[in-house]
């Protein structure tokens, strides 16, 4: 993730583009079975730095099945937000992600199919990426609530979770009318995640039980 927009005025921040809302490869996931479903929210520092500040952290969003797992995420590409996922989990290999965070969030009845769609339909596809306003923790955030996904409050520092999404629905559909946006909107310290706090390495990972 980028942050070379962070230098950028409010009001080129708030002036947010958008490109077709299906400007990104896409591999569907035909599994339509509901099933038990484990879901995990995974957070690992920017730069790489276990002392980063929890504002720079990545998010990504583990489904986890009997049979199989997903990772979904939400990456910068040429400055736009566009959805990613693949089978299984991050690789122990993936230095990325040697210092990474996990977070319990609970079970729930899922297919692979629902997420996918889910994931595929995010209303933060293909909006231009800020620092600010538009990242890998809003699209997890807005993947979270339309999957009707429990999150705790905890992960959210200044307002409860459906505030910060209310927040980014108000973003992107003020912007899409051409209407620029002030300092108020939201900031990225609400998503910095509250109880994501422990860095981790491959031969320890810390697993912290949250209430649903």
């Amino acid at each position: 993730m980028s942050f070379a927009q962070s230098n950028l005025s409010i009001a080129e921040k708030s002036a947010i583009k958008f490109q077709d809302p299906h400007d990104f490869e896409w591999q569907c996931d035909k599994d339509s079975e509901s099933r038990k479903c484990h879901v995990w929210l995974w957070t690992r520092p920017i730069g790489g730095r276990e002392d980063e500040a929890r504002t720079h952290r990545h998010w990504a969003m583990i489904f986890e099945w009997e049979d199989r797992t997903a990772t979904y995420e939400a990456i910068n590409t040429h400055g736009y937000i566009h959805p990613k996922w693949f089978d299984g989990k991050p690789k122990e290999s993936d230095e990325r992600w040697q210092q990474r965070t996990i977070e319990d969030i609970g079970m729930y009845m899922f297919s692979p199919h629902e997420v996918n769609e889910a994931a595929k339909n995010n209303r933060v596809n293909c909006c231009q990426f800020s620092y600010g306003h538009v990242n890998c923790q809003h699209w997890v955030a807005v993947l979270g609530e339309d999957l009707k996904i429990k999150v705790p409050e905890i992960l959210a520092i200044a307002e409860p979770w459906t505030a910060v999404v209310a927040s980014v629905n108000g973003f992107i559909k003020r912007n899409k009318t051409g209407i620029l946006v002030g300092t108020g909107v939201l900031a990225l310290g609400v998503l910095a995640g509250a109880g994501i706090t422990t860095a981790v390495n491959k031969s320890k990972e810390k697993k912290r039980r949250l209430p649903v």
